[in-house]
């Protein structure tokens, strides 16, 4: 369907963005289309909700402003619904392509990343909308671009993250595409296989997705130790491993079981992200730099204490969180555990580390971008070699505490922070990535 003219307008503070159209085909109202300008795509999945035909002249009305110049080879493109729901939660998946620009909006790009320090290669773009795009880099890491950029001359919308999309680990979409390309031939099918025992290789039927999200993880800290409830691999599993059973010759007893996989695909993949505020940080205790016996004893674990640890949200709700600064100097720790005799810490902490990864064996399976990385969470070695605390988080101004566990292949983040919107801490949450 070729596009004839198009006209921004505003209505109750609202941008619309009317296009005028030759046919309407098989367009109603709800569609989606993209909108194609000399063979590429310049949007992906805008929706339409409004058709009106006059007289065989037909406009469409889309819920935003868009800009593009119509030269003449402007068409729209009607897109299965389907499909556009599954592309919706793709998010910020897409590498930077030049292919996709003109060669303004690149010398555009080239020098927002000359001025702000930006890995052209790290960029990410949605999938709907190249000119939404994000750094490639964690929140907070460019300080002069805390509050993103919205150039209207060039189109363009550039915020901080990491990118991704779909639940957790950038979840369903790439759920979808890897168990697609397991249930056939494949060089991943191979890799997983070979991370499960021999005998059970050439009985395998299928593997299967879970659709639903994995299930809470409750801390429950008892005894000086820390376990997660209804942690076990079935329930923290993305896809299931089927197999054809064996029974044994006399009991009849099934003895093939099931394995699982865990499907993760960005590079910074949370861990754990548990309530502790309930149990562990009472905000009228810690106001008098207290908390109960189970805070303190995932504080120990940790290696942080109590008091400042209290302070820095002390501090924070009262106005005062620039003294943060000088708690942090105060309490701090660096240290390389090969020169540091701290063997009890480090026990715990590879013990805390090694129940967030689940009860049970499971397989790890991490896509990051074109490359996949398989093993089995029970076979990874977890040997801590660095520690470092930060009090009021790196910038030692914030309502948070972070510790940070370097392994000889990844660094573990665990974070004590408040998630909902207030001051005193309400979640423990631990990312990882690898090095």
């Amino acid at each position: 369907m070729k596009i004839k003219s198009k006209r921004n307008v505003i209505c109750d503070k609202k941008s619309y963005t009317l296009i005028h159209i030759d046919s309407k085909e098989n367009l109603i109202e709800g569609s989606y289309i993209d909108i194609i300008n000399d063979e590429k795509t310049i949007y992906k999945g805008i929706n339409i909700i409004d058709i009106v035909d006059n007289k065989g002249h037909f406009t469409i009305t889309i819920p935003e402003r868009i800009r593009f110049k119509n030269n003449g080879n402007c068409f729209i493109k009607l897109i299965d619904n389907k499909l556009i729901e599954k592309c919706k939660k793709k998010g910020y998946c897409e590498y930077f392509n030049e292919d996709n620009y003109n060669i303004e909006e690149i010398k555009y790009i080239e020098i927002l990343c000359d001025k702000f320090n930006i890995d052209i290669k790290k960029i990410r773009v949605h999938y709907l909308n190249k000119y939404d795009i994000k750094t490639g880099y964690p929140d907070g890491t460019i300080d002069n671009l805390k509050n993103g950029i919205c150039d209207k001359a060039f189109k363009f919308k550039i915020t901080q993250g990491m990118g991704g999309g779909g639940r957790g680990s950038n979840g369903f979409v790439v759920e979808d595409d890897v168990n697609d390309e397991i249930n056939k031939k494949s060089e991943l099918r191979n890799i997983i296989l070979n991370n499960i025992p021999t005998y059970k290789k050439n009985r395998v039927i299928w593997f299967s997705k879970n659709n639903i999200e994995n299930t809470r993880r409750k801390i429950n800290i008892y005894n000086n130790t820390i376990n997660f409830n209804n942690n076990t691999v079935r329930n923290i599993s993305d896809m299931k491993i089927h197999f054809h059973d064996m029974h044994h010759s006399i009991s009849g007893i099934l003895f093939i079981s099931d394995e699982y996989i865990s499907q993760k695909s960005s590079g910074l993949v949370t861990f754990i992200n548990s309530g502790v505020q309930k149990e562990c940080f009472n905000k009228e205790e810690m106001k008098q730099c207290d908390i109960t016996e189970k805070g303190k004893t995932l504080l120990g674990i940790l290696g942080l204490e109590v008091v400042p640890f209290c302070r820095i949200f002390n501090n924070y709700d009262t106005g005062n969180k620039l003294f943060n600064k000088d708690i942090a100097i105060l309490y701090n720790r660096e240290f390389k555990f090969d020169l540091v005799d701290n063997i009890f810490l480090k026990k715990n902490l590879e013990d805390l580390i090694k129940k967030s990864m689940g009860e049970g064996t499971i397989i790890i399976s991490h896509r990051l971008g074109d490359k996949d990385i398989v093993y089995k969470n029970k076979e990874k070695k977890i040997n801590i070699l660095k520690y470092n605390s930060y009090y009021g988080g790196k910038s030692k101004t914030a309502k948070r505490i972070d510790v940070y566990i370097e392994t000889e292949e990844m660094m573990f983040q665990f974070n004590i922070r408040n998630k909902q919107g207030g001051i005193y801490p309400s979640h423990l949450m631990c990312d990882f990535r690898y090095l």
